[in-house]
């Protein structure tokens, strides 16, 4: 998942992606990075389904679907390719949040939490 004003990503690795999941990540994802107002997906059964557009209405997020094979429409989709990078989870997902951004001129670390990285 990514926050997309700051561009920081938590990375889940996950067995099955379903609905279930799905709602289960969004709300780790929020209660680690804050609440959100939006959610971007893909067209993915799991996130089409009337199980997770309750979940989001319950939470009074605005659901917005990607088009159809247009996966440069969806931060996470340009982020994933990475064959094998569920065993090296943690250290991608660092070096993504700790990599200088053009854009914000910080790292999506300092941007979200206002701070360096610990190890900096």
């Amino acid at each position: 998942m990514i926050d997309t004003f700051t561009e920081y990503r938590k990375l889940y690795p996950i067995k099955s992606a379903t609905s279930e999941t799905a709602i289960r990540k969004l709300d780790e994802f929020s209660e680690k990075v804050g609440a959100t107002k939006k959610v971007l997906s893909d067209r993915g059964t799991q996130f089409t389904s009337k199980k997770w557009r309750k979940a989001l209405q319950e939470r009074n997020l605005w659901m917005i679907l990607t088009s159809i094979r247009h996966p440069q429409a969806n931060m996470v989709e340009r982020s994933d390719h990475h064959n094998g990078w569920f065993y090296q989870i943690e250290n991608i997902e660092t070096l993504l949040n700790e990599s200088y951004n053009d854009t914000t001129e910080v790292n999506p670390h300092e941007a979200l939490w206002g701070r360096k990285p610990k190890r900096w």
